[in-house]
């Protein structure tokens, strides 16, 4: 899914974008968690394409 489609979706705001191109970027997965431990473990093991 594209950001520009998950912003739209969530009907969320930005605060700031460097750089306009990251509306074009795909991503396959995302997480959230209230958690850092649980956000550090899922980084650990995953490449970069990943949102939370």
């Amino acid at each position: 899914m594209l950001v520009k489609e998950i912003v739209e979706i969530l009907n969320a705001k930005e605060v700031y974008i460097a750089n306009q191109d990251i509306y074009e970027k795909n991503y396959d997965k995302a997480f959230a968690t209230d958690l850092m431990s649980d956000a550090l473990a899922m980084l650990k093991d995953e490449v970069e394409d990943l949102l939370f």
